[in-house]
C-alpha cells in the first residue's frame, strides 16, 4: 500500500538508537541535491535541516524525497523554487516534451541536471520505451543531461545504452535513504507485543506483485503457525467478496482500511513479527524500507532494499520456509534484524548515501 501524506503520532523512540544515531544535519560532505518533479502535486519542501520528525507537516523523507532530505535539499514542483546553479534531479514521467523543454532550461541556466525514471518497476519504466516517439525522446533528454541516476539496480545499465559515447559511471544506482537512526524514526517495540504476520504487499492490483499467490501460500502456513495475517486495502468492502472467495485462507486475514497516514502505517507494521511479501516488480523497496524503520524482518521480494539490506532475494518457495522459520524463532529474528540494521547503516543510512551521492557527482567532472 501507498501510506498517505499526512503526519501523525509519533512511534515508540529505542534507547538503543541513541547509540549509532546519525546527525540531525545532513552529512558534513553532502552537496544539497534538489529533486524536480515538474508540476507533480507534492509542493515544494525544504529538507535543508535533514529528515525532520515522523510528526513534522509534509511528504515523509522517503523514495525520491529522501534524496533530497539526506543531502539538504529540497523538493520542487516548479523550476523558479531552485536555487541559483543547483543540482538537480529532474524526474522523467510520461511528460516527457515537457520535461525535455525544462532540461533545456535548466542546463542554459547554469544548473547541472541528472536525469531519473520516476517509475522504476519492471510493470513501469519499460512502459515509456514502447513506441518510437517516447523513446527518441528519452534518448534526447537522457544524452542532454549531466547523468542519470536511478533507485533500482537493473535500470542503470538500461540509461547507459540510452546515451552511448557518455562513460558508464554517468549513470547510477543508488539506493534510497532511509532515516533509520535520526531522532524519532525508530519505531520498535518490544518482541513480546510482536503478534502475526503483515502482508506487505504494495499495489496488488498490479500482477508482479504477487499479491494473491503470497496471501494463498503464507495463508496454509499461518493455520499451521496459529497465527493470523495482516494487510491494508485501500478498497476494503469491494476487495473482501474477493478475498472470501479463497475459502477458508479468508478465515486468517485481518483487513485494514487505508491508506495511513505514515506514522500511523508504521506503528500498525510494528505490531508484527515480520513482513512477507512475493513482490517481483524490481522496484526501489519501500515496503522493505519501512520495516528497517520498525526494527523487523522482511522476507521475500525482489526490491533494491530488500536486497542491500536483507539479502533478498529468495525464491519464493525458499522465502516461505524462511518466513515461517524466524516467525517462530525470536533469536534467529533479533540476529536477521541485526544484520539488516549494520548493511543498512553502511549503504542505506542517510549518511553513506549523501556520501555517495557527492562523489557521483564529482566523478562526473572527470
Amino acid at each position: 500500500m501507498r501510506p498517505e501524506r499526512r503526519s501523525g503520532r509519533l512511534g515508540r523512540f529505542s534507547p538503543d538508537a541513541l547509540k549509532r544515531r546519525e546527525p540531525t544535519m545532513p552529512n558534513a560532505v553532502a552537496r544539497p541535491l534538489h529533486v524536480l518533479h515538474l508540476h507533480g502535486r507534492n509542493p515544494y519542501q525544504d529538507f535543508r535541516d535533514g529528515p525532520g520528525r515522523p510528526d513534522d507537516s509534509g511528504h515523509p523523507p522517503v523514495n525520491f524525497h529522501a534524496y533530497a532530505a539526506c543531502t539538504g535539499g529540497a523538493w520542487h514542483r516548479d523550476p523558479g523554487t531552485l536555487p541559483p546553479r543547483a543540482d538537480v534531479l529532474l524526474l522523467l514521467t510520461r511528460h516527457l516534451r515537457r520535461e525535455a523543454r525544462c532540461l533545456a532550461r535548466l542546463r542554459k541556466a547554469g544548473h547541472r541536471v541528472l536525469v531519473a525514471f520516476k517509475e522504476t518497476g519492471y510493470h513501469q519504466a519499460p512502459a515509456l520505451l514502447g513506441s518510437a516517439g517516447p523513446l527518441l525522446r528519452i534518448r534526447e533528454i537522457v544524452t542532454q543531461a549531466d547523468g542519470c541516476l536511478t533507485p533500482v539496480l537493473w535500470l542503470a545499465p538500461v540509461l547507459h545504452g540510452l546515451r552511448p559515447g557518455h562513460p558508464p559511471h554517468s549513470c547510477t544506482f543508488i539506493p534510497t535513504p532511509y532515516p533509520i537512526d535520526h531522532d524519532g524514526w525508530d519505531f520498535s517495540v518490544p518482541e513480546e507485543r510482536r503478534e502475526g504476520i503483515f502482508l506487505g504487499t504494495r499495489e496488488p492490483q498490479v500482477p508482479s506483485r504477487l499479491h494473491l499467490p503470497a496471501l494463498l501460500a503464507l495463508a496454509a502456513r499461518a493455520r499451521t503457525l496459529d497465527t493470523r495475517i495482516t494487510l491494508i486495502s485501500p478498497r476494503p468492502r469491494r476487495e473482501r467478496s474477493l478475498y472470501r472467495a479463497l475459502g477458508e485462507a479468508a478465515e486468517l486475514l485481518d483487513i485494514v482500511p487505508g491508506p495511513l497516514p505514515y506514522p500511523e502505517y508504521l506503528r500498525l507494521m510494528t505490531r508484527y513479527r515480520l513482513v512477507f511479501q512475493w513482490d517481483r516488480s524490481g522496484v526501489p523497496g519501500q515496503v522493505a524500507g519501512d520495516a528497517l524503520l520498525c526494527r523487523m524482518a522482511c522476507v521475500g521480494g525482489d526490491s533494491a532494499v530488500g536486497t542491500v539490506a536483507f539479502g533478498g532475494p529468495q525464491d519464493p518457495s525458499d522465502a516461505l520456509d524462511r518466513a515461517c522459520h524466524l516467525y517462530l524463532d525470536t533469536g534467529s529474528r533479533e540476529t536477521a534484524v541485526k544484520e539488516a540494521l549494520a548493511r543498512a547503516r553502511l549503504r542505506l543510512g542517510f549518511g553513506p548515501v549523501a556520501e555517495r551521492i557527492a562523489r557521483f557527482l564529482d566523478g562526473l567532472n572527470e
